[in-house]
């Protein structure tokens, strides 16, 4: 579904449905300017549709489908500035020749909280609850006569 979903992006933009027309016939892909992209791409221009008026124009949308062309199997991106010229490389992606591994089994489950040992200084880090393992309300404070806490904190 999510394949159908980005080839109907594809078509539904004119730059996506001639460059994907483009690429079926040329299938080494392209490398250079986006002038001369430009050119080779007029053949395949959908007539009556909005289509770049300037290398700049198509050099946005194809940075606006490139997620979608590598979902289908090519790779569209920019290469660094050299001259005052940007070029652009549009080739397929290596298919990979092993399936991906499959999801890790679903992980055990880790217990919720962890003992406090009566040797550490000051809350046991659950509200209402005491070392001992004994419950009181909630923001309630143990019953100790001897006002000292466990860990020998005077009150």
């Amino acid at each position: 579904m999510r394949k159908n979903g980005v080839l109907r992006t594809i078509d539904a933009s004119p730059v996506g449905s001639a460059i994907s027309a483009f690429l079926t016939e040329v299938t080494s892909g392209f490398n250079g300017t986006l002038s001369k992209l430009l050119d080779r791409l007029e053949r395949y221009r959908p007539h009556g549709e909005a289509w770049p008026r300037s290398a700049k124009g198509l050099g946005d949308t194809l940075r606006r489908l490139a997620p979608a062309m590598r979902l289908i199997g090519f790779e569209c991106k920019s290469l660094p500035k050299t001259g005052g010229v940007i070029r652009w490389h549009i080739f397929p992606k290596a298919q990979p020749t092993e399936p991906s591994p499959a999801s890790p089994a679903r992980p055990e489950q880790m217990p919720l909280a962890t003992p406090v040992s009566a040797g550490h200084a000051g809350r046991s880090g659950r509200s209402g609850h005491d070392p001992t393992g004994q419950t009181h309300g909630k923001g309630a404070l143990p019953n100790n006569t001897d006002k000292q806490a466990d860990d020998g904190e005077v009150f």
